[in-house]
């Protein structure tokens, strides 16, 4: 901390608080921030005011630990500290906070045993200017084997930008461009498209954790190909032109002691879609989903749990690449009209290192139905890597054995950058 900071804290230190009042009031916010963020926005996201009334001291006891909580929560920060110090019925907020690395430009292999190996470059910039506003630009191929001996070939690519919390208007707004060579496929039929999507998605809060969500968005299909004549061009399922309004009410409660998190969600979603086919005929599509996510630290073992549930029922337009929900299941095994799915996670930390890197191994066990399909089972575990200076981001590495008709064999890798769920 700096002496300025350090000295307005001492003097209020000397001052004991034996006030009789029935309310405390928050008079000052004092700062000490070695990084760029700009208070306004640090305010506007933490809900913080001049003026705030707090019945007793155990309330601004509670003030004082959620503000420290909400501040652990962005994960842009290796390290923080906040204080209260009251006099007579005023309440003073100190706060220190020292930023993690903003600007990572970052290029690494990733290998999924269905996509092939993946050659990316991701630049993840966080905290834009101060203002706790969140980008990543990232273009990446995925190069599989040939079908001649010592033959690969790039079977997709993307490259995106994404924008989180953008604050407008009093709004915070995510929006994000995909441009991408993506492959779909259903059982052993595979095919591929170029992709084009613009998404602009925003919350409104209505009353304590709960919110609505609007995202909408427009993207084009095009330059359908059979892969390997796995399928003939007549029997793929197209969708030139789309656009979607997805909407729903969720609840987030989840807060990160650490590298594990605490608490729940969930929330309930319609899309309706309007697609534009071939023959230039409109053709509405509706569909709903539900989830829901639960985490629990086991006391004060390095331990902790995660759960998910989710489901879906579309009305009028087959789903397809579900398998990707369960590891270890292939994105074309599963599709449908509705279904059911649940992962599960244990949390283990396997060793940390004090404010430099954390690891955790998680076994992990997932299930799924659809309409279509018999029931299908996935289980192996995960090894996830934390970095201190690098709040916002995890390396995972997984090994899952599809359990439905089991071969030892029979097992998918994944190495990725960011966590299962």
């Amino acid at each position: 901390m700096n002496i300025k900071f350090t000295i307005i804290l001492i003097f209020f230190i000397t001052f004991p608080a034996f006030s009789q009042e029935s309310k405390y009031t928050l008079v000052s916010i004092n700062y000490d921030i070695v990084g760029i963020t700009q208070p306004f926005f640090l305010e506007k996201k933490l809900k913080l005011s001049i003026g705030q009334t707090f019945d007793n001291l155990e309330k601004v006891t509670e003030f004082e630990k959620k503000v420290n909580q909400d501040l652990e929560n962005l994960r842009i920060y290796k390290d923080l500290k906040i204080k209260t110090r009251i006099l007579g019925s005023n309440v003073y907020l100190f706060i220190y906070l020292d930023e993690a690395w903003q600007i990572i430009p970052l290029g690494f292999p990733k290998f999924n045993s269905e996509t092939g190996g993946r050659v990316s470059m991701k630049l993840f910039w966080y905290n834009n200017f101060g203002t706790l506003t969140n980008t990543t630009i990232q273009g990446g191929v995925n190069i599989m084997p040939g079908k001649e001996i010592d033959e690969f070939e790039i079977n997709s690519w993307d490259g995106s930008i994404e924008t989180t919390g953008l604050y407008l208007f009093g709004k915070y707004f995510d929006v994000s461009y995909i441009q991408a060579l993506k492959r779909e496929s259903k059982e052993s039929k595979m095919w591929s498209y170029h992709n084009s999507k613009l998404e602009l998605g925003t919350d409104f809060p209505i009353v304590g954790d709960l919110s609505y969500n609007p995202v909408l968005s427009i993207g084009s299909r095009y330059n359908y190909k059979p892969v390997d004549n796995t399928i003939s061009q007549g029997e793929i399922i197209t969708s030139p032109l789309r656009i979607d309004y997805k909407h729903g009410f969720s609840v987030e409660n989840i807060n990160w002691l650490g590298n594990f998190r605490e608490g729940y969600d969930y929330g309930i979603n319609n899309t309706i879609s309007l697609q534009l086919t071939e023959e230039l005929l409109v053709k509405p599509t509706t569909s709903f989903d539900l989830s829901g996510s639960f985490y629990k630290p086991l006391g004060t073992l390095p331990i902790a749990i995660g759960f998910q549930l989710s489901g879906f029922l579309s009305l009028n337009e087959e789903i397809l690449g579900l398998g990707k929900k369960i590891r270890g299941i292939k994105s074309g095994e599963l599709y449908g009209y509705y279904g059911v799915f649940i992962n599960t996670n244990i949390y283990i930390r396997a060793f940390k290192v004090e404010k430099v890197v954390e690891s955790i191994i998680s076994p992990h066990f997932d299930f799924g139905i659809t309409d279509y399909q018999i029931p299908h089972y996935g289980t192996g575990a995960d090894i996830i890597l934390y970095a201190d200076r690098f709040k916002s981001m995890a390396a995972r590495g997984s090994i899952s054995w599809d359990l439905t008709e089991f071969k030892p064999e029979n097992f998918q890798i994944d190495v990725t950058g960011s966590l299962f769920f």
